[in-house]
């Protein structure tokens, strides 16, 4: 695993930007500012970042809030090329 420091902080290059993802959301709770509606979770740093350091992969999830695929119903129905990362509870 391999990190770069940018601007004293640690970040994942390959990670993608929550910020611009459908998915993320910015909560209420002071202790767990940032959330994943996909993943279900929230927590003190950026979602892709957990993600990546719970199972070693990139979120497959990301979709740009700006550019999202439906399958008609509002709801995205295909993964990201390459993408074999699922959700259990």
């Amino acid at each position: 695993m391999v990190f770069l420091m940018h601007n004293s902080v640690m970040s994942q290059p390959s990670c993608p930007k929550c910020h611009d993802c459908q998915h993320f959301y910015v909560t209420w709770d002071n202790k767990f500012p940032m959330g994943c509606k996909t993943f279900g979770f929230k927590g003190k740093q950026l979602p892709s970042l957990a993600v990546f350091q719970s199972t070693g992969q990139s979120c497959c999830y990301f979709e740009s809030k700006n550019a999202r695929a439906t399958n008609g119903n509002g709801e995205s129905d295909v993964l990201p090329p390459g993408c074999s990362l699922s959700v259990t509870a």
